[in-house]
């Protein structure tokens, strides 16, 4: 027994016969309080306890008070008095041992002697507890209370190991985790450190340190029924033994041992078997926490330096000799040496003996073949184990496995070093971690590894390694499987950021070679896959099936619907996924593979000297594009999608759009530079021109049988013109207002693209051309789609011309025409410019061009209504301003007009005057004229300036409105009923326009009529063009009604209408009764048109030489009532009394009343009838003569009698049955009667 031992004994001695006898010897008064108060509260309980030995229900009840008696006595108090006052304690805890580890396999325990209470199991868990608190209250006094505690302990933790309840298992461990407090608190920890670490006492240390691996194994092997609490206490607590030895000697013999009971653990937590469950999140973080501490104790470079000094890298003899080499070699040796040493001889008993020493000792020699062995064997076992934890649910063990990593790559270095590449790559997949801090931290711990002190043991060259096995697996030579793809996708991306600019240069941009290797393994991420309907896009999004909805975007007034903002709902951010992607099927997978592009690209602008690097890796991808162009190989157009996807990610990446720091974290080295933006022009100029090129960006995406256009290859352009579209609100992103600058002359070629594309046949690219032309507003400052068109107008107009000129190689110049008009909503900033593309497209139209190019027309005439709308729009504004400027002039000179004569004010003082009043009279009246035409001239010269000033704006709409009734006047005799219907739409908004033009004349004249009377022929007033108009189309609307067939005739009533509607002249009077009047007769007649002679257009040659197709019941009721409205809306109209002349109006009401009592349906006559009724609003007198005259008409024998029926009632229908000439008297009659009061329809 040591002199320390003895010395704690003698203190205990004298503590106690201080209490019995009363002494207090050398203690303090305080401390003689403590004891007291210790003794007092515990001397009663250990009286009752030794008395209730044998009763199991009292000893636990006393049990349960002598716990809460250690917790709260003061803690000098108890370690004075523990040995005599808690020696029931111990006996019943000794008891409870000896019962429960009897030698018998299954037999029952039982009590020692009179201890029978030990025997329940509830006592025996108090027993427990009450243990576990004096350990933690209490200090050790020397070696031997130490052996006696680490006995204790031990076989409390062995007891309760087999016990089926948790709350019982958690009490063994907290036990062994009390000891290290207790042994800590003592005043003599330094010596009983020593005393533990010592050789004689590795038996009992490594029964300390085996017992929580041993209780992790049962509850592993538990399965389902095993708890993750007391497995996480487990290792918990031999994380705390690891801690307090901290002696790589005490514990190098048990490394295997307690290595592989943590992998057990960490292999289960990681697998998919079944006993996943049994390994929570916490008990992994806290077995992997344990591996830490284990691997830094045991194989820390600063721990084993002798051991590694023979087979440290000699940089200048053995620089190619692989540390992990070495390693296998000398644990090859090192078995080999043991195999000679053991085996190779016969078995003496020297040998033996020696063997039995060797395991008596429990110590090993931590020499270099103890090393390489145990390194081999751990290093094998991290290798299995990390790959299955870095995918772990719980983010709390991939922080853990960080740090893990980190011991390895830094700590560990040498010994290690076989695991290196595995754990490079397990922080490399963490780096693109969902949690951000956990990312970072993997990123940092990364970035040590890479300048490691020693530079053997940096791991750089292990990323480039990783970094090029991943390209060379990805698809279409690697597994395209999802997550297989996405966790390669990450290791791409992260190997990327944790190298230097300068070393992926190195690597991958040195020669075109080796850059064209690059972007052959990178782009094959990006192809396509062949779902034609699904690249056409049939449906674009809920409610914007129409192109004209999807043009309304790009106006300021119709930005919003249903309190939606549209322009909003369409502003996405650019690049952004693809859709129809083989093997990028989501937007997380295409993110990854974008990152690896975005990084290479920003690589290469931050290493370019003189723009060599970034300019040969684009250049580089356009030759791929003009290959692919040249050869057009099938499916040719896919191959060129996936390569502007890689462009434009490049670009993207290059530029300082993609801020780093927010995607990437702070993981990217700082001299990462984008490119300037000089830089960036210069490349995306060439790229520009080659998305301009005619055979790409006028790709049809529409199937044409006559232009050789299949399904499928439509459906290629579809997938293609995405990415090209998509990719101008990309480079607007990267160059910022600098994509609109003059100089670059970018924006010019691609706004007239994008804007036609809007209106394009497929949803995805017109969606594509939208989101980039908000992209482009986005990004150089325009407020609206509308203000970039507006203040880019010219470019616009003059990329239209060019087109136009062109139709064989620009045959989408029509639909852009279209697309700009639509645009247009504030008209005044573009319109002026209009005329001329208005002008090139009428020129389609005429004969020759229409042969040559059929499918044009209806395109041309599309255009040609939308520049009508415009003019429409522009008229109206015009009229209504030139109006309000006429009446503020009007009300100025009304002001001047109402002053008050001078000359009345001055009769009084003509007295005072030398002159008579004769002489002042005729002054003052030379003086008014010379007043008089001043105010003339300045009269005269402001209706010159108001008429200056709307001039140009008034030619304007004259110039087109000129245009159109040329162009479209002879198509009323078209063949095509579109065509035709186009047409006379155009024509219907010219009148309008024309209308509003002639008012604004009207306006002008009035106000100088009123202000400058006889000069208003100095103002120069434009010639009225409604009239004129009417009058071109007049003979074509008139041979329309005598020729047409289907719905043109609705058509060509339509126009006729509009034409009496806008009419103040005597001009339709005389032509209503000559040529349109009979055209509706016998369209009532038949109900269809009829031959006619003298037909002069050529376009009638083609129908006069058809046979009549039979024409429906239906159709002829239809046209016959529509006859019928277009009268009826004449004589309510606010032009009847000029239309309906007097002279022709008796004649139409005879005609009518005819066709109120021939056999037609009962809703033609009523109809008719009425139409007289309203024929008599016009002039009642002349109406009413010819229907007095038609009451009395003798019977025209030469007519049959007609029985009409009907299944319904009305006053029609009351008429007596009999000769026409009789029922027409007999409704002359009621219409007669029935003025007042118009016939209802049944």
């Amino acid at each position: 027994m040591s002199k320390e031992t003895n010395r704690g004994r003698i203190f205990t001695t004298n503590v106690t016969t201080g209490l019995v006898g009363g002494s207090t010897g050398r203690m303090e008064r305080a401390e003689e309080e403590d004891a007291r108060v210790a003794f007092q509260r515990l001397k009663p309980i250990a009286t009752d306890l030794m008395e209730c030995r044998n009763n199991a229900q009292g000893a636990r009840k006393v049990l349960a008070a002598m716990r809460d008696g250690l917790l709260h006595v003061p803690p000098d108090g108890l370690q004075a008095c523990q040995e005599l006052v808690l020696f029931p304690l111990y006996l019943i805890l000794e008891a409870v041992l000896v019962g429960r580890m009897t030698p018998e396999r299954g037999g029952k325990a039982t009590g020692i002697g009179d201890m029978r209470c030990s025997t329940n199991e509830g006592v025996a868990e108090e027993v427990f507890a009450c243990y576990q608190t004096l350990l933690e209250h209490t200090w050790c006094e020397g070696r031997e209370p130490m052996q006696q505690a680490l006995a204790r302990a031990a076989g409390v933790a062995t007891v309760c190991q087999t016990s089926d309840s948790e709350t019982v298992r958690k009490l063994g461990l907290r036990c062994l985790s009390a000891l290290i407090l207790h042994l800590r608190k003592s005043p003599l920890s330094k010596d009983l450190h020593a005393c533990l670490c010592a050789p004689t006492s590795a038996p009992a240390l490594g029964h300390l340190i085996s017992i929580p691996v041993s209780y992790a194994k049962s509850e592993i092997h538990a399965g389902t029924k095993g708890s993750k609490s007391v497995l996480q206490f487990a290792w918990a607590t031999l994380q705390e033994w690891l801690e307090f030895v901290d002696d790589p000697d005490a514990i190098a013999f048990f490394v295997p041992g307690t290595a592989s009971g943590l992998f057990l653990t960490l292999q289960r937590a990681g697998s998919m078997g079944p006993t996943t469950a049994s390994a929570g999140g916490l008990a992994v973080v806290e077995a992997v926490c344990a591996l830490n501490i284990l691997l830094q104790l045991v194989l820390a470079d600063s721990r084993c330096k002798h051991a590694l000094a023979d087979f440290m890298v000699q940089r200048d003899s053995e620089a190619h000799v692989d540390v992990v080499q070495r390693l296998h070699k000398l644990a090859r040796q090192s078995k080999q040496d043991t195999y000679e040493k053991c085996v190779g001889g016969a078995e003496t008993e020297e040998f033996r003996v020696h063997e039995r020493n060797q395991n008596q000792s429990l110590r090993c020699v931590r020499d270099q073949h103890w090393l390489c062995s145990t390194a081999q064997k751990i290093g094998d076992m991290v290798k299995q184990t990390i790959p299955l934890l870095s995918h772990h649910a719980h983010v709390s063990v991939r922080s853990a496995l960080i740090n893990l990593c980190a011991t390895i790559l830094n700590d560990c270095a040498v010994a290690m070093s076989t695991c290196r590449e595995v754990c490079v790559r397990c922080l490399l997949v963490l780096a693109h971690d969902s949690f951000e801090a956990t990312a970072k931290h993997a990123k940092d711990t990364l970035r040590a590894s890479m300048f490691h002190t020693d530079p053997s043991c940096a791991t750089g060259a292990v990323v480039s390694s990783i970094l090029q096995k991943a390209l060379a697996d990805l698809p279409p030579a690697g597994d395209p499987e999802p997550s297989h793809l996405e966790e390669n996708l990450k290791l791409t991306a992260s190997c990327m950021e944790a190298l230097e600019a300068e070393q992926l240069v190195f690597l991958f941009l040195q020669s075109d070679d080796a850059r064209s290797q690059l972007l052959d393994l990178l782009v094959g991420c990006f192809c396509f896959e062949g779902d034609l309907r699904a690249a056409l896009g049939t449906s674009w999004q809920a409610g914007h099936h129409e192109s004209a909805t999807r043009l309304q975007l790009l106006g300021a007034s119709c930005s919003h619907v249903s309190g939606i903002s549209l322009y909003k709902a369409h502003q996405q951010p650019l690049p952004r996924f693809a859709q129809g992607m083989t093997y990028l099927s989501t937007p997380s997978l295409y993110g990854h593979a974008a990152t690896v592009l975005r990084l290479l690209g920003r690589a290469a602008a931050a290493m370019q000297h003189s723009g060599s690097e970034l300019a040969g890796l684009l250049g580089c991808a356009r030759r791929k594009v003009a290959f692919e162009i040249k050869t057009r190989a099938h499916g040719w157009q896919r191959d060129a999608a996936s390569w502007f996807l890689v462009i434009n990610e490049l670009l993207y990446g290059a530029s300082e759009a993609w801020n780093i720091d927010k995607a990437c974290g702070q993981f990217a080295s700082r001299d990462w530079t984008p490119a300037t933006t000089d830089e960036l022009i210069s490349q995306i100029v060439p790229i520009m021109e080659l998305y301009a090129q005619p055979e790409l960006i006028n790709a049809p995406t529409k199937t044409d049988e006559t232009r050789g256009v299949s399904l499928r290859e439509a459906a290629n352009n579809c997938v293609m013109l995405r990415p090209l579209l998509e990719g101008v609100g990309i480079f607007a992103g990267c160059l910022g207002p600098c994509f609109a600058n003059v100089d670059a002359r970018l924006l010019p070629v691609a706004i007239c693209p994008l804007v036609e594309r809007v209106a394009d046949t497929s949803a995805f690219v017109a969606d594509s051309a939208m989101v980039s032309i908000l992209a482009v507003c986005k990004h150089c400052g325009y407020e609206t789609p509308q203000e970039m068109l507006s203040k880019n107008a010219d470019y616009v107009v003059d990329e239209l011309c060019k087109q136009l000129r062109e139709p064989r190689i620009y045959p989408h110049s029509c639909q852009l025409l279209t697309a700009v008009l639509r645009s247009l909503d504030d008209t005044s900033s573009m319109f002026p410019l209009v005329a001329e593309p208005v002008r090139l497209a009428s020129l389609m139209l005429t004969p020759l061009a229409r042969r040559q190019n059929e499918n044009v027309s209806n395109h041309t005439l599309m255009a040609l209504r939308e520049a009508t709308k415009a003019t429409v729009q522009e008229g109206r504004k015009v009229q209504g301003f030139i109006k309000s400027e006429c009446e503020h002039v009007l009300e100025t000179a009304a002001k001047e007009n109402s002053k008050p004569d001078q000359a009345s004010m001055l009769v009084d003082a003509i007295d005072s005057i030398s002159e008579s009043a004769e002489e002042f009279f005729m002054k003052h009246h030379q003086s008014k004229q010379e007043e008089s035409a001043a105010s003339m001239d300045i009269k005269l010269e402001a209706c010159q300036d108001l008429l200056a000033r709307w001039r140009k704006r008034l030619e304007n709409i004259a110039t087109i409105s000129d245009t159109v009734v040329e162009t479209v006047g002879p198509l009323f005799a078209s063949a095509s009923l579109s065509a035709k219907g186009l047409a006379m739409e155009c024509a219907i908004q010219t009148l309008h326009a024309a209308h509003s033009y002639d008012q604004a004349i009207d306006s002008i004249e009035n106000m100088a009529e009123r202000i400058i009377d006889d000069h208003t022929k100095d103002l120069d007033v434009p010639k009225r063009i409604l009239l004129p108009y009417i009058a071109q189309l007049w003979p074509d609307l008139v041979q329309s009604l005598n020729e047409g067939q289907g719905a043109s005739i609705e058509n060509s009533l339509t126009v006729l209408l509009e034409m009496v509607s806008v009419s103040r002249a005597t001009f339709l009077a005389r032509r209503w009764i000559q040529d349109a009047w009979p055209a509706c007769l016998r369209l009532l007649n038949d109900g269809r048109s009829v031959r006619s002679a003298g037909l002069v257009h050529a376009d009638y040659l083609a129908v006069r030489q058809q046979e009549r197709s039979p024409v429906s019941d239906l159709h002829v009721e239809n046209v016959r009532r529509s006859v019928l409205s277009l009268v009826e809306a004449i004589a309510t109209g606010p032009s009847a009394s000029k239309v309906l002349i007097p002279e022709n109006i008796g004649k139409m009401a005879i005609d009518l009343l005819a066709y109120g009592t021939l056999p037609y349906s009962l809703q033609v006559q009523t109809q008719s009838i009425n139409t007289v009724l309203k024929l008599a609003l016009v002039d009642r007198a002349k109406v009413e003569s010819a229907l007095i005259k038609a009451a009395t008409i003798e019977e025209d024998c030469s007519r049959p009698t007609v029985n009409h029926k009907t299944s319904r009632s009305s006053e029609l229908q009351r008429v007596p049955a009999g000769r026409i000439s009789e029922r027409q008297a007999s409704v002359a009659k009621l219409v007669l009667s029935s003025l007042q009061d118009p016939i209802s329809e049944p």
